[in-house]
């Protein structure tokens, strides 16, 4: 979480050790069917939009196909089913991704949780994010060493896949990574 009461770092954990910029790497995951419970409490937050240094739509196809070949690779691993992309979890995934940039958090700036932008995503949408590595390469090995992130990359229910990734020099961490993942409602609800 990154949050105004621990002076706008994360309490989750600091997980860049060794990276290049010196371990300005953090990363967070939610699954929707883990926190039916949960309130989500938020602040009010202010925020002058900028536009995003260009990454073009064939650039930002390639992140995802390499993000998606390198989490199939790791579901192989362990036998569980390959993902696909989804055009809806792309879009949701490239809004996110701008959103992380104003608010590290699974609320989104506007207040409403990050499955609000997927039909059905209260009971079916996981969402991984991070923040300060530049390649696919890295930002999955970032998720795939922590337990929460890994689960959701291997969750055997996950059939859909969507990654967003924006690069803006000048903010504090630069890149900013956004995975959506979605079940089937029927394995929601089981």
């Amino acid at each position: 979480m990154y949050y105004w009461k621990f002076k706008y770092t994360w309490n989750d954990g600091d997980f860049g050790k060794g990276t290049k910029r010196g371990g300005d790497a953090f990363i967070c995951e939610w699954d929707g069917e883990f926190d039916k419970e949960a309130t989500i409490k938020h602040d009010k937050i202010f925020w002058e939009k900028t536009e995003t240094d260009s990454i073009n739509n064939t650039e930002k196809t390639d992140y995802a196909e390499q993000v998606l070949s390198l989490v199939n690779q790791e579901r192989q691993k362990v036998g569980v089913a390959p993902l696909k992309l989804s055009d809806e979890l792309m879009e949701a995934a490239a809004i996110r991704a701008d959103e992380i940039m104003v608010l590290m958090s699974h609320t989104r700036p506007n207040g409403k949780p990050c499955q609000s932008l997927i039909e059905n995503g209260e009971y079916t949408v996981g969402e991984n994010i991070a923040a300060g590595v530049a390649t696919s390469e890295e930002v999955v090995k970032l998720w795939m060493n922590s337990p929460d992130h890994r689960a959701n990359i291997l969750n055997a229910d996950y059939e859909e896949l969507g990654v967003g990734h924006v690069q803006k020099n000048n903010m504090k961490y630069e890149h900013y990574w956004v995975q959506m993942f979605k079940r089937p409602m029927h394995k929601a609800m089981r």
